[in-house]
């Protein structure tokens, strides 16, 4: 399904980075998505862009719990300072482990990092196997859903790995609320759209109109599903696509 040194970028959540409420990280699992990540550079030469988001540190929900829905844009960029956070606390677990990685963000931080322009991302791809991008889209209103599909289109990647929370893939209803749920193995972005889904940003899927890159995705939290996915071992995943 996906081929060796093809350019891939996996969507991970904030929550993904942490096993509870009552901390922002765990190693455990930090150390887990390092080992599948070397893995797969090592054995299928894959060059990898990671974005991530900022929900671990800070939340839409945390916002309006204080008081700051008057203030939507700030806490956007609230937010994205969460994801830079994440971005540079994932990248030194693999600077650790070894691998060949860098952060650009979305908004340069002079000093720090540098911006996820196409030309950074070209240049730090020749340099290294992993670019993991902080910042989300550098503006609000935009998830990092959308960030994602950018990237993707920007680094010329064929798949975006979007890892999910306790779901393995997209059902026409919420399965944690509607025991009818009926899992939906392959869409075309506009049926999401169509059918009014929600776990994708719309406005990710019609960033992606007209490409030839491809959604899949399929639950986070087992051990080693990332490389599951990649050996096609995995047995519940969907796929989206135009």
């Amino acid at each position: 399904m996906i081929k060796e040194k093809e350019h891939v970028i996996l969507k991970l959540s904030g929550e993904a980075l942490t096993d509870s409420r009552e901390s922002l990280y765990s190693q455990n699992i930090l150390k887990n998505i390092t080992e599948q990540i070397s893995y797969l550079i090592k054995k299928y030469h894959l060059k990898i862009g990671i974005v991530i988001g900022g929900g671990n540190i800070f939340r839409g929900s945390f916002a309006k719990s204080l008081g700051m829905i008057k203030n939507e844009e700030t806490a956007d960029h609230m937010g994205m300072l969460a994801t830079t956070i994440n971005a540079l606390a994932l990248n030194i677990y693999l600077k650790n482990a070894k691998i060949k990685s860098i952060v650009l963000n979305a908004r340069e931080i002079k000093g720090l990092l540098s911006e996820a322009s196409e030309q950074n991302i070209r240049k730090s791809f020749l340099q290294n196997d992993v670019i993991i991008f902080g910042g989300g889209t550098g503006k609000p209103y935009v998830s990092t859903d959308t960030a994602a599909a950018l990237r993707a289109i920007d680094s010329k990647s064929s798949f975006i790995l979007m890892a999910k929370n306790n779901i393995d893939g997209i059902y026409d209803k919420d399965p944690n609320r509607f025991t009818d749920a009926k899992f939906l193995k392959k869409l075309t972005f506009k049926q999401f759209v169509d059918l009014n889904l929600q776990a994708i940003d719309h406005q990710a899927l019609k960033k992606l109109e007209g490409t030839d890159i491809k959604v899949i995705v399929f639950n986070m939290n087992d051990k080693n599903n990332i490389i599951k996915l990649y050996e096609d071992k995995l047995k519940q995943k969907t796929i989206l696509a135009n």
